[in-house]
């Protein structure tokens, strides 16, 4: 569960970041004049857009130095500060495809969120990728929020500006489109995103993204991650502190009172893949118990592979069932019947991944 406060703590330290670095790009033009205008991009934008930051390899992560302010230029040889008085505080980089910018404060113009990650993709691993992408999706981001459509059509037109020079598409592209089925909107961190590819990656269905349901006394609640037709919640257990155990423990409750399932989540998911598989299990017994659907969890994807059954239609993902021959099977006596909710007691999307 990521609950209100760690929420806005969260929230609070990417506005933070946010504003000191609008800041100080208005002190160091202020202290500059080049002949061209700035551009900002890569770690750069994605700070001055409030985005998470994605992580990096640690030989990687020296030429992304915070302490450097990232440019992106037509080519190399148009680069900024290139004496080295200034070349120690800017770093360039060279793009000569569509250019998508924000100006994120007067004067301060960096690239957009979908052209920040696009830039990126060829020194970022694939799940860091595709994390990045569940970040740019946020469901409150601190920048204009960003759809599906977005990304297929910024790439479309990289593609097509590549094809038109007679080029090849720069490092990362190939991995962006295959990126792109995995990666939805909705979640409010870097482990709410975690556990909804672990989920994907064992075979279960795309779960909705902090649905909200109302409790029986009128309560209404922000759950992680949902299965509304099993009444089936998972939440991820962030940062809590002693002082709001009652409040996290009458929460609970209320949620489990009104006929919900409650399976909460730690760090521990994380650290070894034997905990992930027990959890898809329960999961998909409960699943099979309140809707009478099996889903097959017993082979394991990496994301790649997710990403590449996901393209190939091979997988209808979200609906790998045990497939059997002749009528389907009654459910067992005693299993609960598939929930409908009524009319305002929950709001949630119908969305599953799609098949590229």
């Amino acid at each position: 569960m990521q609950d209100d406060e760690d929420y806005r703590n969260y929230d609070h330290e990417l506005a933070k970041c946010k504003i000191e670095t609008v800041a100080a790009c208005h002190a160091f033009e202020g202290n500059h004049r080049f002949k061209r205008p700035y551009v900002y991009g890569l770690m750069s934008a994605l700070q001055l857009l409030g985005i998470e930051l994605p992580i990096f390899e640690s030989a990687v992560l020296q030429s992304f130095s915070k302490d450097k302010h990232q440019v992106v230029v037509p080519t190399l040889d148009q680069r900024l500060g290139r004496s080295t008085k200034r070349g120690g505080e800017i770093r360039s980089f060279a793009w000569n495809l569509p250019l998508d910018t924000v100006e994120v404060s007067e004067g301060i113009t960096c690239t957009s969120p979908v052209c920040t990650w696009t830039m990126l993709a060829q020194w970022l691993s694939f799940e860091e990728l595709v994390l990045l992408g569940y970040a740019i999706r946020r469901r409150k981001p601190l920048h204009p929020p960003v759809e599906r459509e977005d990304f297929e059509d910024y790439m479309d037109r990289v593609a097509a500006a590549c094809q038109a020079q007679g080029r090849r598409l720069p490092k990362g592209m190939r991995s962006c489109r295959l990126a792109l089925p995995l990666i939805h909107g909705g979640t409010d961190s870097r482990q709410e995103a975690r556990l909804i590819l672990a989920l994907l990656c064992h075979g279960l269905p795309l779960p909705a993204r902090n649905a909200t349901m109302q409790a029986w006394d009128g309560s209404v609640f922000s759950l992680d991650a949902a299965y509304p037709e099993a009444r089936l919640a998972v939440e991820y257990d962030g940062k809590f502190h002693r002082e709001q155990w009652q409040e996290d423990s009458d929460r609970r409750a209320l949620i489990e009172e009104t006929g919900w399932i409650y399976v909460q989540v730690t760090e521990a998911l994380f650290a070894a893949e034997g905990r992930q598989a027990m959890l898809v299990e329960r999961l998909a017994a409960l699943l099979a118990e309140r809707t009478g659907i099996q889903y097959d969890t017993t082979s394991v994807l990496s994301l790649e592979e997710l990403a590449k059954a996901c393209r190939r239609r091979d997988i209808a993902l979200g609906r790998r069932k045990i497939p059997h021959s002749g009528p389907p099977t009654p459910a067992p006596e005693g299993v609960v019947k598939p929930y409908r909710p009524s009319p305002g007691e929950i709001t949630v999307s119908d969305e599953w991944i799609d098949v590229a």
